[in-house]
């Protein structure tokens, strides 16, 4: 991801590379309170994107049990082992979910209607899911 990221702007014009440039000093600055180093990635790395998607997780279950809380202790023990044992699972399929999803904005900015891509799309989509099952 990062390389495409870095490679998309190397081939970028300069009006282009320097607003990339400007607005991750702003993200970071915003997201981190500092600026970046030169040299440095504006991405996070493995671990904080892996605490990311753990913590949103934990959350959801956190939500999930507390509007549940009306129910039998001895399925709810049950369910927290089994979310125990598959944690590590979610966290990496939503991850996968994630880096495949596209930013609504920008598709609308630059991909165009035409209906044989959406076609095209939805059965590639339908082909990575599947693969993504066999591999877990």
């Amino acid at each position: 991801r990062i390389a495409a990221k870095e490679y998309a702007r190397s081939r970028c014009v300069l009006t282009g590379r320097a607003a990339t440039l400007l607005f991750d000093q702003y993200r970071s600055l915003r997201d981190r309170g500092q600026f970046l180093s030169p040299g440095s990635s504006s991405s996070m790395s493995w671990e904080e994107i892996w605490d990311k998607y753990e913590g949103r997780i934990v959350l959801e279950e956190c939500e999930d049990q507390l509007e549940g809380e009306g129910g039998k202790d001895k399925k709810r023990r049950r369910k927290k082992k089994q979310n125990e044992d598959d944690l590590a699972t979610r966290i990496y399929m939503r991850i996968l979910e994630k880096s495949c999803a596209t930013n609504q904005a920008f598709d609308s900015m630059f991909l165009t209607e035409e209906g044989s891509e959406d076609g095209d799309l939805d059965a590639i989509a339908s082909q990575l899911d599947n693969d993504v099952r066999e591999i877990l």
